[in-house]
């Protein structure tokens, strides 16, 4: 798994990505992918996500402002 920050990981798989998040202050998953854009809300911690088909995609966590959480 790749350290996105405290408590935060992802982990590309083929032509997918897993991410881990165990870190209170995230909120939710931003992806932009082909100019759309979709969030996934954070809900119980620690919180496992799959996104299928990321080819050319960007994703960032964030917090409960919409800011991005860095390492």
């Amino acid at each position: 798994m790749i350290d996105r920050g405290m408590d935060l990981r992802s982990a590309p798989y083929k032509n997918a990505y897993f991410f881990v998040v165990n870190n209170a202050d995230c909120s939710s998953i931003k992806f932009l992918q082909s100019e759309n854009e979709f969030i996934v809300k954070v809900e119980d911690i620690p919180f496992v996500y799959f996104y299928g088909d990321a080819g050319n995609m960007e994703y960032y966590f964030l917090d409960e402002s919409g800011n991005p959480l860095y390492p």
